[in-house]
């Protein structure tokens, strides 16, 4: 075909908005056609409480990885992290989240479960019992290149009653009736806002991964929501938010109350905008589109 006296197949501007997805249940992420690299965030589901007296569930782990590969139009696996199950009867121990994966082995980027609340470790760790040690947090940065990870500690238990809350993604739990929750249970770690990455249209305007808190003892009610997890006297975490479940109260005794469920994970992706030229072009043509802001070197 002629081109402004060049030989050549006809001349494209192919212009790709940004996109932003918020995936929530485990199947696959489709790329856009021109899309050759995406920044993921990968929360993993929240651990859920301490049934009776116990600590808050830990949040499940985030990884932030910029520049992941991907092929235009192709699809990338996705899994979705459950939150842990609420505990109903003894044991009182809660039950850990499940981890939240993107992508094909062996780039797997892989947010780990949040730790039931009892001390259990995990993503972020959950809150201590009376009298005993937090959960530590065991997650890991993507092994395949750059990567940003949240996760935190829970808070310990303190005697004679009180509890811990579970670590969040934006700080590790408070331990109960510590200088900064003096006679009180242990707050939840705060979220993590991830809206500076992807924006405020996902879910929850991007925060995610706050610890629940715990629960109490005996004594008045003093348990407090931490960031986006649960507050005490078992609630539920809410789902795709990857936060740990409130601890159960001690009291009415001698049944307690059930520690609640984490919140399951969710997976962000961000495609940023694109532009192409194909085809042959003219000298005249590339100064026309480069002054009207359609050029691209890509």
């Amino acid at each position: 075909m002629a081109n402004g006296g060049i030989i050549g197949p006809p001349n494209t501007v192919s212009i790709q908005a940004e996109q932003v997805t918020a995936i929530t249940a485990t199947g696959c992420f489709t790329a856009q056609p021109l899309t050759s690299s995406v920044d993921v965030a990968v929360v993993a589901g929240g651990g859920s409480g301490y049934r009776d007296q116990g600590g808050g569930g830990g949040a499940g782990g985030i990884v932030y990885v910029p520049g992941f590969p991907v092929s235009g139009g192709g699809s990338t696996p996705v899994v979705i992290g459950g939150g842990g199950a609420a505990v109903t009867s003894a044991p009182n121990t809660g039950n850990s989240g499940t981890n939240s994966t993107f992508g094909p082995a062996p780039l797997v980027i892989t947010g780990t479960g949040g730790g039931a609340g009892g001390g259990v470790n995990g993503g972020s760790g959950g809150g201590g019992n009376r009298n005993s040690a937090a959960g530590c947090s065991t997650q890991t940065p993507w092994p395949g290149g750059s990567s940003t990870i949240y996760a935190n500690p829970g808070g310990a238990g303190s005697p004679p009653e009180y509890t811990g809350g579970g670590g969040g993604a934006g700080s590790a739990g408070k331990q109960g009736n510590s200088p900064d929750s003096p006679g009180r249970q242990g707050d939840g770690g705060a979220g993590q806002s991830l809206a500076g990455f992807f924006g405020c249209s996902i879910p929850n305007c991007g925060s995610f991964g706050g610890g629940g808190a715990g629960g109490k003892g005996f004594g008045p009610s003093n348990g407090n929501p931490g960031g986006s997890g649960a507050g005490s006297a078992g609630q539920n975490a809410c789902a795709n938010t990857g936060s740990g479940g409130g601890g159960g109260d001690g009291s009415p005794s001698p049944v307690g109350v059930n520690g609640g469920a984490g919140g399951s994970g969710i997976v962000l992706v961000k495609e940023p905008a694109v532009q192409s030229a194909s085809g042959v072009w003219s000298m005249e043509e590339v100064y026309e589109n480069v002054k009207d802001g359609n050029w691209t070197n890509a």
